[in-house]
């Protein structure tokens, strides 16, 4: 019972401008995300939300409409558009580098034996 390929890729445009809007409403601009700190709390937050917030969106219309095409229409843009903001995120702009890592630096050990809580006092 799927639909036909006009009204299939109609819907799937429509289903992937929701998913525009809704990192457009959630996430901040991806100009202000590279110029910002590395791996900012409240912009991995965000787009967290959208992620999930446009993928509930598109499984919802995908179910209801039981087409393939929207799914995967909706799908594309979801994962094109939180790699775009996941990227932007991870750029820190005072050395221009990707910063992947999730960890605060106080949980980092060099394996010196150091108790795994350890932080440093800094004077």
């Amino acid at each position: 019972m799927a639909l036909d390929r006009k009204t299939s890729v109609g819907v799937g445009l429509a289903t992937m401008g929701l998913v525009a809007v809704t990192y457009t409403q959630v996430c901040p601009k991806v100009a202000d995300l590279r110029v910002g700190r590395a791996q900012h709390p409240d912009a991995v937050a965000s787009e967290r939300a959208a992620r999930w917030t446009s993928g509930g969106m598109v499984v919802g219309v995908a179910l209801i409409t039981r087409d393939p095409t929207v799914f995967i229409m909706g799908a594309v843009a979801v994962i094109s558009y939180s790699w775009l903001h996941r990227f932007a995120a991870a750029r820190d702009p005072i050395t221009s580098s990707t910063q992947f890592v999730t960890a605060p630096p106080v949980s980092q050990h060099a394996g010196d034996g150091m108790a795994s809580g350890y932080t440093p006092s800094i004077p």
